[in-house]
């Protein structure tokens, strides 16, 4: 009886507060003569928030005024700290100095509550601070008269989602509005605070510098037709993987390390110590990912060049000392270097795989994250940078002739052969003799790597190293996968490369320089 008495008190005092706030609100608008309309709407939207339970903010608590300043430093601690762990950066700081992140917790991060329709920022204004939602939808609108659109678009956000990280690291003015559509909670970041944090301990500003330094050079160069327009909620390739790889090798061992000492229990001990050994030889770069496990990051940028047929190029083998073998068919493909963007990248996998001059007509950049467990335990994470081009031109190179009746043979087993291996023989000589007349009609180009030289055999002939190109429609990439690496072995053997100083081609095959395959 004495809770239910309890109970009915509280709701009658609730009932007398908003009765009260009401009033005191129609004798304000009373007195400044407010239009009728506009005192309807407000009474309204007013009635319908005072209806609403909303979670208890901190300011809320009068007993939080009564506890000790270090005790409510270290309760701030303990509510913000699960939350911004869940951005790497943040994390792997929290792990490298704990005294500090709790400072750093308590001066620069602040839990606030918004209502429905609530608006968090509007477009033009200066972005003050980084946002994380822990609770709630919120809506992103963007407009063309403050965004690179060209119609109005509204975007849900949902939990879990940080919200305009560019405030952190770079003079960033909102181009679009962000509201709440239900009762929202969100973790806010204060700019201000954060760049006078850092500065505090010595090897977290190094990080904080290189990390911003990364950031903002995304920002600026993120324009068609490499990236989208950067936004208030993303910013193109500034995944941790990707900004990480970027950083000097001096940063990398420092995050990898801390990384790899929060490696799971999933990792053995011999391949942390391994990874730890590639770290420090700048040999793999390893981050931490949002959900606090470490991963070992590979970028790569990926041609995919489309000729006036609508036909794709694709690498089908290497040529190492004159001798073919087959790989693929794979699109042409480069190894990210420290500190260089995708444009970067892109432009050395022209120049220096396949010799072409001047710049593709790049239509977009599609980032493709693929995720591998490798055989030390730890999580791989593939940053594949797909760019979709066109060139019309041809490829720079010699073009291979093809040799009619010059194959390798199958051998067949010592053992009787069986019913099913008379089968896959049968279908590999039919997929091969496919591939033959594929290669009669389809130009193969040899291109020469530029940073290697050539070698001279026994006779004086350049023995040529490089890679095997060919336009492929989709039914050729079909028919050579076909064949698979045993198949095009064998149709590659009926290629051969002529001398980089032949110019004419009007005498018979026969008579030509070849290069020893």
């Amino acid at each position: 009886i004495s809770l239910l008495s309890a109970a009915m008190v509280e709701i009658q005092a609730q009932n007398r507060d908003r009765h009260q706030k009401m009033h005191t609100l129609r004798m304000y608008m009373a007195e400044n003569r407010v239009h009728p309309a506009v005192a309807q709407q407000v009474q309204r939207q007013v009635a319908e928030r005072l209806q609403q339970h909303l979670p208890v903010a901190a300011s809320q608590v009068s007993a939080l005024e009564i506890v000790s300043t270090s005790l409510l430093q270290e309760l701030h601690f303990e509510v913000c700290r699960p939350h911004a762990m869940s951005h790497p950066i943040l994390a792997i700081w929290a792990y490298m100095d704990v005294a500090w992140f709790r400072k750093f917790c308590h001066t620069s991060m602040q839990i606030h509550i918004f209502r429905p329709n609530d608006e968090l920022f509007p477009a033009g204004a200066e972005a003050l601070a980084a946002y994380y939602s822990l609770t709630g939808v919120c809506k992103y609108i963007q407009e063309p008269e403050t965004s690179c659109v060209s119609d109005l678009t509204e975007q849900d956000v949902p939990g879990k989602s940080w919200m305009c990280e560019s405030a952190l690291w770079s003079k960033w003015v909102h181009i679009g509005t962000l509201e709440a559509l239900n009762a929202c909670q969100l973790l806010l970041l204060q700019a201000a605070s954060v760049g006078e944090m850092v500065q505090q301990n010595i090897v977290i500003g190094k990080i904080a510098r290189e990390y911003s330094s990364c950031f903002h050079r995304r920002i600026v160069n993120a324009k068609p037709p490499h990236a989208p327009y950067p936004t208030d909620l993303k910013v193109p390739f500034t995944d941790q993987g990707d900004l990480v790889y970027s950083m000097s090798q001096q940063v990398q061992v420092q995050i990898g390390l801390t990384a790899l000492a929060l490696a799971s229990s999933h990792a053995t001990r011999s391949g942390i110590e391994k990874l730890k050994d590639e770290v420090r030889a700048g040999k793999s770069v390893v981050i931490l990912n949002a959900h606090g496990h470490a991963e070992r990051v590979v970028s790569l940028v990926i041609l995919n060049l489309i000729d006036s047929e609508g036909r794709v190029l694709y690498q089908i083998g290497d040529v190492a000392s004159g001798v073919m073998s087959p790989k693929g068919p794979i699109l042409p493909a480069v190894k990210r270097l420290r500190s260089e963007l995708v444009a970067d990248a892109l432009k050395r996998l022209s120049e220096d795989k396949l010799h072409f001059d001047g710049d593709f007509a790049v239509d977009k950049v599609e980032d493709v994250i693929e995720e591998k467990q490798s055989k030390l335990g730890v999580h791989s994470r593939y940053l594949r940078k797909i760019c979709h081009a066109r060139h019309f031109d041809s490829l720079p190179g010699l073009i291979c002739h093809f040799v009619p009746g010059r194959f390798r043979t199958m051998s067949d087993p010592a053992d009787p052969p069986t019913e099913k291996h008379k089968e896959n023989k049968e279908a590999s000589e039919a997929a091969f003799l496919a591939g033959q007349d594929f290669f009669k009609d389809s130009p193969v180009t040899f291109v020469a790597n530029r940073e290697e030289e050539e070698e001279e055999d026994p006779n004086g002939n350049r023995s040529a190293t490089g890679a095997l190109y060919c336009w492929l429609s989709p039914s050729d990439v079909h028919l050579l996968e076909d064949l698979g690496d045993r198949g095009l072995a064998r149709c590659l053997n009926c290629l051969q490369i002529p001398q980089p100083e032949e110019e004419s081609y009007d005498t018979e095959v026969d008579e030509y320089p070849w290069v020893g395959i």
